[in-house]
């Protein structure tokens, strides 16, 4: 079975059918994939695991021994991608063609979640990123600040 996208793939992972994100979910993202998002966002491998909900033993096994993550553990990395896709999505958008393409998408993400939030009572966004719908907050809040409607 074709993996259809690599969570590395931002923009992909969130536009991505449901179907696909699926199948990458099931399949289980190589667990070498935690530390190259971490990479992607300037933050340590540690630090995404613990936002996630991770436990550092086991990635670090798991990546060791070449394998794979949980369906659960999967679906919280891919989660994140869909995220940082979703910025990428936005500049793209409604930026500036020439500047979108030298604007780093993780590294915004990765600021705007480590600050505390008005529309979420002053707590840090990160906070919200082990559990669906948590994301789902967090890109809600994301949506409405393009749209003009961020509280």
């Amino acid at each position: 079975m074709q993996i259809p996208f690599d969570v590395l793939d931002f923009r992909r992972a969130y536009s991505a059918s449901p179907i696909d994100r699926m199948v990458v979910i099931r399949t289980g993202i190589p667990a070498t994939s935690v530390n190259k998002v971490a990479k992607r966002f300037n933050i340590t491998q540690e630090e995404l695991m613990a936002r996630l909900g991770m436990s550092k033993s086991t990635i670090s096994r798991k990546a060791k021994e070449g394998g794979r993550l949980t369906p659960e553990q999967s679906e919280r990395l891919v989660g994140m991608a869909k995220l940082v896709g979703q910025v990428e999505a936005i500049i793209e958008e409604s930026g500036d063609p020439e500047t979108s393409g030298e604007f780093n998408a993780a590294a915004w993400l990765e600021d705007w979640l480590s600050h505390p939030n008005p529309a979420l009572g002053n707590v840090l966004p990160s906070t919200y990123l082990d559990t669906h719908e948590g994301r789902e907050v967090l890109s809600r809040l994301i949506a409405q600040m393009q749209s003009g409607a961020y509280a």
